[in-house]
């Protein structure tokens, strides 16, 4: 990459990081997402192949998990915003602005979190866990600690409006759902059981599936080794013990 380019890369991704910066700090509640399955890894990274993968640290596994990130919910929301204020579902549309994509980052990121304890074993899990947390921490030039606590708060919000299902997605949705407080423009039959109509929540539903990362296929071409990443905030444990 030129210096132009790179300049140009590093303004955006500077304007990118105050506003998910100002959009966090003014969200009401404190509380990725793996990449699209067709985000190519970053060529920043220096690979060594052990037994025909390529070897990962956890930590370099949580940044990547988390520049794709920003980049898939960055380049998503645009889509999923349009989708909810054009759902005939809604009495009258919702108000959501198209650059308010800070809750959409908390329900992808902590979806995708659902999925890590299927393809790690609890050492790696943490690692990756405590990764992410740190890594999504400095892009948004965040407290680890509060992210930590942001991420957990919507976790745990998302699986009890999702019981007695097990469905990452449909929990997913339904955090959308709430975070965007999206009851407030139901017609008055669902608005009153302040649950969302089944049609708008399989619509989104769907759409929460290209915002997964695929581990399988990760797994199948990178092996992941611990390394010694420093924690520096107990909270930060208790996000990847909750993993």
């Amino acid at each position: 990459m030129d210096a132009a380019k790179m300049m140009r890369a590093g303004e955006a991704s500077g304007r990118r990081r105050g506003l998910i910066s100002r959009l966090l700090k003014t969200m009401c509640i404190a509380l990725k997402c793996l990449p699209r399955r067709d985000v190519l890894l970053p060529a920043r990274f220096d690979f060594q192949v052990m037994w025909g993968r390529k070897r990962l640290t956890t930590d370099e596994v949580g940044r990547m998990f988390v520049h794709a990130t920003l980049d898939s919910v960055e380049d998503g929301w645009p889509q999923i915003s349009a989708l909810v204020r054009e759902s005939p579902e809604f009495s009258s549309p919702p108000k959501i602005d198209d650059d308010a994509f800070g809750p959409f980052l908390l329900v992808v990121v902590a979806g995708n979190l659902d999925f890590i304890r299927e393809h790690f074993d609890i050492g790696h899990q943490r690692g990756i866990v405590e990764a992410i947390t740190r890594h999504l921490a400095e892009m948004i030039e965040s407290d680890p600690a509060d992210i930590a606590q942001r991420i957990t708060e919507v976790r745990k919000k998302m699986a009890r409006l999702n019981r007695p299902s097990k469905k990452t997605t449909s929990a997913m949705a339904r955090g959308i759902f709430t975070l965007y407080q999206l009851n407030d423009f139901q017609t008055p039959y669902f608005a009153s059981l302040n649950v969302p109509n089944p049609l708008f929540l399989k619509r989104i539903d769907e759409m929460m599936t290209h915002f997964l990362w695929d581990w399988t296929a990760f797994n199948k071409q990178y092996k992941v080794r611990k390394d010694g990443a420093a924690i520096s905030a107990p909270q930060i444990r208790s996000t990847a013990a909750a993993v």
